[in-house]
């Protein structure tokens, strides 16, 4: 099943300051976050983020947050995000059944959103080169985890490529550069 981006919606998960900074290979995995993000605007993906008790672990890295307007952000008390009444309507809103997942941590809020958005009918991906948790075990456990119950792990080029679907225009010459740029 390729990932089409009239069907799709991308939903960055807690890529906040004091979080990030104890992610290994941190700034790889933003930079490949921001990447999907603009992919996703260039191509009219709607994209949300959330941000996990922001008060204690600070908003997300400003060069990302500023790529979301205030009805994209999702403020969240829980792990998964779908226990949140804002993000169940927001997940309304956009009514896109593929969900491309990427953030922080993969053990925790990323795969308990997954799980539950699979379990509730939504084709989940999530992207591993820009997902991350402190230790690589977990991260390796949370996608060998996510696969059994039918999530697919993807990396954001082959998300971009199947948003692309050819290579006509000029969105495919800006997301190559986005590509090119990793």
């Amino acid at each position: 099943m390729l990932i089409e981006r009239t069907n799709s919606q991308l939903i960055v998960i807690d890529m906040q300051d004091k979080l990030v900074q104890s992610i290994p290979g941190n700034e790889d995995l933003c930079a490949c976050a921001m990447r999907l993000v603009d992919a996703a605007s260039l191509q009219h993906v709607p994209i949300s983020l959330t941000e996990h008790c922001s008060d204690k672990i600070g908003s997300t890295i400003a060069p990302l947050r500023s790529r979301f307007t205030s009805k994209q952000i999702i403020q969240k008390r829980h792990f998964s995000a779908c226990k949140e009444s804002s993000f169940e309507h927001r997940m309304h809103t956009v009514s896109r059944p593929q969900v491309i997942l990427c953030g922080m941590e993969a053990h925790v809020c990323v795969l308990q959103t997954a799980l539950q958005l699979q379990s509730r009918g939504f084709s989940t991906y999530i992207v591993d080169d820009a997902t991350g948790s402190q230790n690589n075990t977990d991260k390796n456990t949370a996608f060998q985890r996510a696969q059994q119950e039918g999530v697919r792990v993807v990396s954001s080029s082959m998300v971009m490529f199947e948003w692309l679907g050819n290579a006509d225009g000029n969105e495919f010459k800006s997301v190559l550069e986005l590509i090119k740029n990793a």
